[in-house]
């Protein structure tokens, strides 16, 4: 009877010991922390990338607003043709300082018109582009005033010659 009671619970004890939760502690602490872990990385992963949407609207707006410089309507002025003028002064110095004079604002305006015109490789946004063509119209207008300065002085000498003869 003794070895039917073994045998019995011998039975009893292998059916229903898979039943039995395992129970490892430091295993279930790992995965409940990697199960953490997972949850925050995948909620930063969601702000992240509601952060890159915002931004990538706005850069995509400011790439929008890029062209390369287009300097079309932009007619040179030829300075150097200004420089007849300067033969109304009878005196050697002032007809140099004329010409050096001309010479000067045929530098600038030429300076001013190459960096105006010059063919850009990259795309600058389109403020920093009428920034460049303000510039160079202010310095043109500037040559332009200094010049009608010479032609009228000139003009001037021009007429008083004529009326002393």
């Amino acid at each position: 009877m003794k070895q039917w009671i073994n045998i019995c619970i011998l039975l009893a004890t292998i059916t229903t010991q898979a039943q039995f939760d395992y129970n490892d502690y430091v295993t279930g602490v790992i995965t409940e922390g990697e199960r953490l872990a997972a949850e925050e990385v995948l909620s930063e992963s969601k702000k992240i990338a509601a952060d890159h949407a915002k931004v990538a609207a706005v850069s995509a707006l400011i790439k929008a607003g890029r062209s390369r410089l287009d300097a079309i309507g932009i007619i040179p002025i030829d300075v150097l043709a200004y420089r007849k003028h300067c033969g109304s002064y009878f005196f050697p110095h002032k007809k140099r300082r004329c010409n050096d004079q001309v010479n000067l604002l045929h530098e600038a305006y030429t300076i001013a018109y190459r960096l105006a015109t010059v063919p850009t490789f990259y795309n600058m946004d389109i403020g920093v582009q009428e920034h460049v063509i303000e510039k160079y119209i202010s310095i043109a207008n500037t040559v332009e005033k200094e010049l009608a300065t010479i032609k009228r002085d000139a003009a001037k000498r021009s007429l008083l010659s004529k009326l002393t003869n």
